[in-house]
């Protein structure tokens, strides 16, 4: 089910629904996109119940997943008293510019119907064509709701190539510290984001300039080079230990950074690290990736599990009996020799080595 077979049905049961934001902003700069916003004036039951879902979050959201897209369905709605960067009242609306009227900026507020046809009563695609980003309502008022505003709409000004009006600029300048009060978890999704665009590197120097980066604990040098990879964005620069990564995150960002210091790619480096990590602190580097994809092609091993000769294998070639910490060191010998090319991984190779080594 794609996003106008859900307005189809919606609309069959009796109710207005448009898709808007970010899908129709970005069909109509011509990115594709899966994250598809969906707003209509049917009530969440009735969404609910229209596609048998027995589901909706506390904001009367409701969600359609498959393989293409990620469909979040919303009533029209009016949100009020914020607190803590989240409005305290929702109410459901009739109609469809009261909702509009909520959304941050003119850009994300684009709507096309199950024809396709683009509705735009806040004239989001003539400021798109401006290439200008600008703040539905009072720029005030929005951006101190919601201060993450302030970095959504640097972070669309980057990736897009767009420029933020002169009112919200000046704004943002005087009100930098705002930032502050965004979590760290919100502010590591939005730096993720510009991390992926080809702008990246020419954005983060204007954050530096606008002096938002020291707002958002974040150092970098002039020496850093943009990589496809976020992770290794974020291993290239100084940022505040409040922001939250995962172990696995944690532990590749490790990785990078060791390799980099090292300052080269080899067969060691590969069988320690792995092939992925070590193209990205390659490119940081600036090293050939096709080289570093054929040493690690021509390595005989990847893992230790693949090493020819097992532990029980080395004891009875030696005549050990019980565990003895010997084993280990001539695993780690036999993985050392077979990495640097010194060994070919054969069975019969290795287990003479063991012998005239060992015995």
């Amino acid at each position: 089910m794609d996003a106008l077979d859900v307005l189809n049905k919606i609309e069959s049961a009796g109710y207005e629904a448009y898709i808007v934001g970010g899908y129709v902003r970005d069909k109509l700069l011509g990115y594709n996109s899966s994250d598809i916003d969906i707003t209509t004036s049917a009530p969440p039951k009735e969404v609910a119940k229209i596609f048998e879902l027995n589901q909706e979050d506390e904001f009367g959201c409701v969600n359609i997943k498959n393989s293409k897209y990620n469909i979040d369905i919303t009533t029209f709605r009016r949100e009020d008293n914020y607190f803590g960067h989240r409005p305290k009242k929702i109410s459901y609306v009739k109609d469809l510019l009261t909702d509009l009227k909520r959304r941050d900026f003119t850009i994300n507020a684009i709507c096309m119907n199950s024809a396709g046809d683009i509705i735009d009563p806040l004239n989001g695609k003539q400021d798109l064509d401006n290439k200008l980003i600008k703040v539905i309502g009072n720029v005030k008022k929005k951006f101190s709701e919601d201060p993450l505003r302030i970095l959504r709409a640097i972070r669309l000004s980057i990736i897009y190539n767009l420029t933020i009006r002169d009112d919200e600029l000046v704004f943002i300048i005087n009100n930098k510290k705002l930032l502050k009060n965004v979590s760290y978890t919100r502010k590591k999704e939005e730096i993720g984001k510009i991390f992926t665009s080809n702008n990246c590197i020419k954005g983060l120097f204007f954050l530096k300039t606008l002096g938002i980066l020291d707002e958002l604990e974040i150092n970098i040098n002039d020496n850093i080079v943009y990589v496809k990879d976020y992770i290794g964005m974020w291993t290239q620069i100084d940022y505040s230990d409040k922001y939250p990564f995962s172990k696995l995150e944690n532990q590749r960002i490790k990785a990078i950074k060791t390799i980099v210091k090292y300052g080269k790619v080899d067969s060691e480096i590969l069988f320690k690290f792995g092939l992925y990590d070590s193209l990205v602190a390659g490119e940081i580097l600036g090293l050939d990736a096709k080289k570093i994809k054929k040493t690690y092609d021509n390595m005989a091993i990847h893992s230790s599990d693949e090493v020819k000769v097992t532990g029980m294998r080395i004891k009875e070639l030696l005549n050990i009996t019980g565990d003895s910490p010997i084993i280990k060191i001539i695993k780690r010998d036999l993985i050392i020799n077979l990495v640097s090319g010194n060994l070919t991984n054969e069975q019969n190779v290795l287990e003479e080595y063991i012998i005239k080594k060992w015995k």
